[in-house]
This record gives structure tokens, C-alpha cells and sequence, in this order.
């Protein structure tokens, strides 16, 4: 299935924000996702014309699914979730 084919294949999963999130906030609904066996964690943020890519460490492997997707999205206004290849 797809979820198995980006574990296999997938590099990270890569977030890209534009604005100010409350790390709590981000912590809180990424949790239930980590996995011993996820996929690489990656944050770009976009704020002020700056740009910085965050790669999280190994307890942040994450589970990549459509739900996570939808919630980044509808909750902290993510332009891109993606799992990079």
C-alpha cells in the first residue's frame, strides 16, 4: 500500500511553514505519529524573506500518513507536506 511504499522509499518527511508556530503546539499533534521506524523529520521555515531547514532528531521519526498531512495543513497553515524521495 501507499503508506508502506513511503516508508520504504521515502527519505524524510518534509514540512515547509511560513509562519510563527507554537512548538508546543506542533510537539502536541506530531506526537501520536513518531515511530521507531518513520521516516526522518524535516522542517522548513519561511518567515521575514529567511529561510531555515530543521532536520529533528531520530525521536521524531514519523509515521507519514494522510491524517498527519491533513492536520499540518488545516491546523498550522503548512504550503507543503510532503515525503521526499
Amino acid at each position: 500500500d501507499i503508506a508502506a511504499a513511503r516508508l520504504q522509499f521515502g527519505r524524510h518527511f518534509k514540512v515547509v511553514l511560513s509562519a510563527n508556530v507554537a512548538p508546543s503546539r506542533l510537539k502536541d499533534a506530531m506526537q501520536p505519529y513518531c515511530a521507531d521506524g518513520g521516516l526522518a523529520m524535516v522542517m522548513q521555515v519561511i518567515r521575514d524573506g529567511v529561510n531555515c531547514e530543521i532536520r529533528l532528531s531520530d525521536s521524531w521519526r514519523i509515521q507519514p500518513s494522510e491524517a498527519l498531512t491533513r492536520q499540518l495543513i488545516g491546523e498550522f497553515g503548512a504550503l507543503l507536506v510532503s515525503v521526499e524521495y
